[in-house]
């Protein structure tokens, strides 16, 4: 059986992951589970994330009345996918069942999980030793200003900005759940650390270039270019929240909590950090839709 998972897919809140997992759901040269993210490696409670795989052993969920409907009742609406879904919920969780999840997969094959891009390193080199350091992991970002931004606006569904919320807005903007999913230099020096390669993969190129986008990360995983002439909808974005504009007031506050890291990005890699650093991108044009690091 080839178990080898060629990629992962990590990202930073509201920068992309499920435009991607839909753009690769069009590929016939891809093979993805049914379910977008496995959250494997942060099944742990200690983590942020809501996680159905913290109970590690079935006979313990088993005990539960309503997980055992739910599981059920998941597993029937998805006849298509049964015994995959089967296995999803009546297994015990370990390396070895994690890796079957791909069972039979013959193509290119691999997950979408956002929420590791927030792992702590000794998960992070548990994955690679189990997946391998060749594994190629595609890092969606956002300028954490407007990611933030979008986060916020979508969580609490706001229609309109009212003033008065602001030392709420505060508040959920310096959580850790919010902070953590933005500290992309961190992420990015530990998946370094750990993988020969990354590819940083820009959500501005989505409205911007998207084709250009798809196609760097289709060489990426060395699969035929072509194909993605037959997509469509390639600049439909996902799971959108309405536009409002960022209040200045807030603007300023998650301008003094990123600039010094986008700062630091831009030094080091350019691109679109550089265009993050430049208030209405002015002077500069075309950055490329990726950055590989090997």
């Amino acid at each position: 059986m080839n178990t080898k998972i060629d990629f992962i897919g990590i990202g930073a809140q509201k920068a992309g992951t499920t435009w991607l997992f839909k753009q690769f759901e069009k590929s016939n040269q891809i093979q993805l589970p049914p379910v977008k993210e496995l959250h494997y490696f942060d099944r742990s409670s200690t983590y942020l994330s809501p996680n159905i795989l913290e109970e590690t052993l079935l006979k313990d969920r088993m005990k539960n009345p309503k997980w055992v409907l739910r599981s059920i009742f998941e597993i029937l609406k998805n006849a298509k996918d049964f015994g995959w879904f089967k296995k999803w919920y009546f297994s015990d969780y370990s390396d070895k069942w994690y890796l079957s999840l791909f069972k039979g997969y013959s193509k290119c094959k691999g997950e979408i999980t956002p929420a590791y891009a927030i792992l702590r390193e000794e998960d992070i080199s548990e994955m690679s030793k189990l997946l391998g350091e060749d594994t190629k992991i595609i890092f969606m970002l956002r300028n954490p200003i407007d990611r933030a931004w979008s986060s916020y606006k979508y969580k609490y569904n706001i229609t309109e900005y009212d003033k008065g919320d602001y030392e709420d807005a505060k508040r959920f903007f310096v959580s850790d759940y919010q902070v953590f999913r933005s500290e992309y230099l961190k992420t990015i020096q530990l998946y370094k650390k750990y993988f020969n390669s990354i590819c940083l993969a820009f959500f501005d190129a989505i409205t911007e270039n998207p084709k250009d986008l798809l196609f760097d990360i289709f060489n990426y995983l060395n699969l035929d270019t072509k194909e993605i002439d037959s997509f469509s909808g390639l600049q439909k974005r996902i799971n959108t929240s309405r536009t409002i504009e960022i209040p200045d007031r807030i603007y300023n506050f998650l301008t003094d909590m990123y600039q010094e890291q986008i700062k630091e990005l831009s030094i080091e890699y350019g691109e679109y950090f550089r265009t993050w650093q430049i208030q209405n991108n002015i002077g500069y044009i075309s950055p490329k839709p990726t950055i590989i690091l090997k």
